[in-house]
């Protein structure tokens, strides 16, 4: 009986890929180095040949035999068709063994030639953590500041040799179905979760609570605790809550402060949520990807904002994340939603942008820009604002 291939864990297919890959870029590479001497000798190579196929065929005529002859069995031969051969005996009489080579197919004129700003824009955007070539290309055309297709994006990289990769290679759990679900309105479901804690420079360790919604990605709050308890939660929903009305649903792992909310209730939240009929559903243990648009968000969270720079105190760290949450909500193109920003789907309008203003990093680049520029301020969302859109949300 044959026996059954065991599967390599998932730590060891990352580093499988990763050798592939590597390998991959080594011989792309090589071949790009070579490319051009490749071609120059293949071209001699053809044009010798040529040269011989006319030789041939000169010498059957000066034998005697008939020009029509001459050329049909020299095509023969050399598995090519009569005025083949006629153009290449001219196109020698003519200029010799070089004008049996093939001409360049290069244009004379090459129409829509992207100029050197965009491809330094596309160098400059790509040096900021989270950018690959598909987000390049969407928030250009979204900003009207060059419509340029993703491959043309990932050939500036090969050109500039930088990386087309934005995260590490990612595997999959062992025998899990991945489906992909999403609400149909805002308000419908939230997710929540805690971001392991943020070390600041003075010592002193932050936890993170995020709240987002399912429908839009919008993100509903970050709020800064001390610690991962119970009252922190109660507090930071209750505010949630009278901002932007009340969710038929709330979507958590399996972490203590959020069962012991939820199971074992204190009183003044368990009237709360019964009197507005909200429904507590915990994911399945060891199955983070139920929760997957909470921990999407922290990844981006974490990649796009976190790492830019050191914390020195909370007011600094607060006042950063604020910045970048409304740069998230209000001008940011979300891949999963078409390339637009939550606040689209969540309130169903958005600022308008034009230009670099607004992107985290490029703030010196978006004042030497030398095209327009043109950013509304963040549109106001609120229990009002999300009722006259007709989303989910029960008004007290």
């Amino acid at each position: 009986m044959k026996r059954k291939k065991r599967r390599k864990p998932k730590a060891a297919r990352n580093r499988t890929l990763a050798r592939k890959r590597r390998k991959q870029l080594k011989y792309a590479e090589h071949r790009s180095n070579c490319t051009r001497f490749y071609r120059r000798r293949q071209a001699i190579l053809t044009a010798k040949l040529r040269k011989k196929a006319v030789a041939y065929y000169r010498s059957l005529k000066r034998n005697g035999l008939r020009e029509h002859h001459a050329a049909k069995a020299a095509a023969e031969k050399w598995s090519v068709n009569v005025s083949t051969i006629r153009r290449w005996e001219k196109a020698y009489l003519q200029g010799g063994v070089r004008a049996l080579m093939d001409k360049s197919k290069r244009p004379n004129t090459i129409h829509y030639q992207l100029n050197l700003e965009v491809k330094l824009l596309v160098v400059v955007i790509r040096t900021l953590p989270g950018w690959g070539a598909p987000r390049i290309h969407a928030e250009l055309e979204w900003r009207d500041i060059a419509k340029i297709s993703h491959t043309s994006v990932n050939k500036i990289f090969h050109q500039y040799y930088l990386p087309t990769k934005t995260y590490h290679p990612k595997g999959k759990s062992d025998g899990i179905l991945y489906r992909r679900y999403r609400r149909r309105v805002s308000n419908e479901l939230w997710h929540l979760d805690f971001k392991e804690p943020i070390k600041l420079l003075n010592g002193q360790q932050v936890y993170l609570l995020v709240v987002l919604d399912d429908f839009s990605r919008f993100c509903i709050g970050i709020h800064f605790c001390e610690s991962a308890e119970t009252q922190t939660v109660v507090q930071a929903m209750i505010g949630d809550f009278d901002r932007y009305g009340m969710p038929q649903e709330i979507l958590t792992d399996n972490a203590t402060a959020f069962t012991t909310v939820w199971q074992n209730s204190i009183g003044q939240l368990s009237a709360y949520l019964s009197s507005v009929g909200v429904r507590h559903t915990l994911i399945s243990a060891y199955y983070p990807e139920s929760n997957g648009k909470a921990e999407a968000f922290i990844k981006i969270l974490s990649t796009e904002c976190l790492q830019m720079k050191d914390f020195a105190s909370v007011q600094e760290l607060s006042a950063f994340i604020v910045r970048f949450v409304t740069y998230y909500n209000q001008y940011r193109a979300h891949g999963g939603l078409g390339y637009k920003p939550p606040v689209h789907w969540y309130v169903d309008t958005s600022p308008r942008v034009k230009g670099l203003g607004g992107i985290p990093g490029l703030e010196r680049v978006a004042q030497e820009w030398s095209g327009d520029s043109i950013m509304e301020p963040p549109v106001v969302v609120n229990q009002e604002v999300l009722a006259r859109r007709k989303a989910v949300v029960p008004i007290a």
